[in-house]
């Protein structure tokens, strides 16, 4: 793969992350304005959610570089049953939305859709610091300039 193609998806990946995150912050902040009946509301939740990335895209930043604020603690992964134990041995039908690219037949998917298989850990830890910290400034930017 090229330099510029392995760019592209690199980008692709962090606007993905971003606009994803930013959609629910945004819908989040209207069912916040929406439940109190005041524009302020939303605004508050927008600018709230905006610092919260910030501090995200800062604490995903340092666990990157190896410091962590938080103690280590490892959960425990419960035993998993045979499969010729399993009561129901057939794919359960899962919604569309809970669905991704990998179950539709589509030929635009290979143009469109990004792997994270194909970056390294160090790679997907930049796109997570960066799509948070573009959606962190996006949302700051957006209660900023909503009047009240």
């Amino acid at each position: 793969m090229t330099e510029t193609a392995q760019k592209r998806m690199f980008l692709r990946l962090v606007y993905r992350r971003a606009f994803r995150l930013f959609s629910i912050v945004l819908v989040v902040s209207a069912l916040l304005g929406g439940i109190y009946g005041i524009r302020l509301y939303f605004i508050y939740g927008l600018s709230a959610s905006g610092c919260l990335c910030l501090c995200a895209a800062w604490f995903t930043r340092l666990a990157a570089k190896g410091f962590s604020p938080f103690p280590p603690f490892r959960l425990r992964k419960a035993a998993k049953v045979p499969y010729s134990l399993r009561r129901f041995k057939e794919a359960a039908h899962r919604p569309a939305f809970l669905m991704d690219y990998r179950n539709f037949d589509d030929d635009l998917t290979p143009a469109s859709a990004v792997d994270e298989a194909a970056f390294d850990r160090t790679e997907l830890g930049k796109a997570k610091t960066l799509s948070r910290l573009f959606c962190g400034a996006a949302l700051i930017a957006l209660s900023c300039l909503i009047p009240v």
